[in-house]
């Protein structure tokens, strides 16, 4: 069978693990820096292409990486004043190609050496970007998950093993035996849950595999583990078994750490150096601006733990305003924390009091 996009998002395990990726990616918050400076966001990075949001820009470019490994985004536009590209267009592998004279190209059009900026997940040594993709490596375990997946649909619709084989010792001729088949498939087409009543000595077997007997739940368990592994995603994400341990996460952000550590990183970091290459000024040097992708919204704690670390860290190594800001509420002026000063009394600012934790939540 074919394996291309279309099958293998057919596949349950494999759909959820790259909507999980793109997912993640798509929802990532962007900052353009220097250093550790955090800069305006120049027009670039506020949208790459003109003509789709930055969300779902980001959500094409990582489901891509995660089907081919690699994702191609098309140089379209005239750069403006500090020779930035227009947009970046992302398309897919099968519609660029390199030519011999060192170009890229274009659903068969040329469009020069710096035509296209390729975005690689990974690079593998003696393999090029269309053979080091999932859709090529994980080929026989895609197949499999997928025609098990066709094979447990037709069984359930058929009321039984897919194929079946009617069996007689009398002599028939052709036509009986048309006669006869074709007057079976029609009852279980019309009455599929009613039981078949046959005649003339016939015997009705199944020619198939029996799923209980298969331990077909168990094999499709393991098809299931096999590829969230080609994906890098943890597989009670992807509601599939995990063979490999019995590993449970204390809380929520430890499953987000090892996301964003072990799965995430490989799409942030190489998303972010494709956009540095295109903005203005030397990559790495102090005056170099540069793109990074802040994944941390999935590494939050719970609201309990948060408010324990801001107590710690209130006047120490965090001001108020600072715990705020991260919090998304906005900077408050020290009056409104001095309470216990007369309504209009003037007088030197009071000294800041501790962080109140209500609910769980720091204020």
């Amino acid at each position: 069978m074919p394996v291309n996009a279309r099958t293998i998002l057919g596949e349950s395990v494999a759909h959820r693990c790259v909507q999980l990726i793109a997912d993640a990616l798509g929802n990532a918050d962007w900052g353009e820096w220097r250093g550790t400076e955090r800069l305006p966001d120049s027009r670039l990075v506020r949208r790459p292409a003109v003509r789709i949001t930055r969300r779902n820009w980001a959500w094409r470019v990582a489901a891509t990486m995660a089907l081919w490994s690699w994702c191609p985004l098309l140089r379209v536009g005239d750069p403006d004043s500090e020779g930035v590209i227009g947009s970046l267009v992302p398309v897919l592998p099968d519609e660029v190609g390199w030519t011999a004279e060192g170009s890229w190209t274009y659903r068969g059009e040329e469009r020069g050496p710096e035509g296209v900026r390729p975005v690689y997940r990974d690079v593998w040594p003696g393999l090029d970007g269309q053979l080091a993709g999932v859709i090529s490596l994980a080929r026989e375990t895609f197949v499999a998950a997928y025609s098990a997946a066709s094979y447990d649909a037709a069984f359930w619709e058929n009321g039984g093993a897919p194929k079946t084989l009617l069996t007689t010792d009398q002599a028939l001729t052709q036509d009986q035996a048309d006669e006869l088949r074709a007057r079976y498939v029609k009852a279980r087409q019309d009455n599929p849950g009613q039981p078949a009543v046959l005649g003339r000595g016939l015997k009705l077997d199944a020619f198939g595999a029996d799923l209980a007997a298969a331990g077909a739940g168990d094999a499709a368990g393991r098809l299931g583990a096999a590829v969230a592994r080609y994906f890098g995603v943890p597989p009670h994400l992807a509601n599939v078994p995990n063979y490999a341990s019995s590993l449970t996460y204390v809380n929520t952000e430890s499953a987000g750490i090892d996301l964003v550590r072990y799965t995430l990183s490989a799409y942030s970091g190489p998303i972010g150096d494709a956009l540095t290459e295109e903005l203005p000024g030397a990559y790495g040097s102090d005056r170099g601006r540069e793109v990074r992708l802040d994944l941390s919204n999935l590494t939050v704690p719970d609201l309990e733990s948060q408010g324990r670390y801001f107590t710690a860290a209130l006047g120490k190594w965090l001001t108020r305003d600072e715990i705020r800001a991260q919090l998304n509420l906005p900077a408050r002026p020290d009056s409104a924390f001095n309470l216990g000063a007369p309504e209009g009394a003037a007088g030197p600012p009071a000294a800041p009091a501790p962080l109140t934790v209500v609910g769980g939540s720091a204020a």
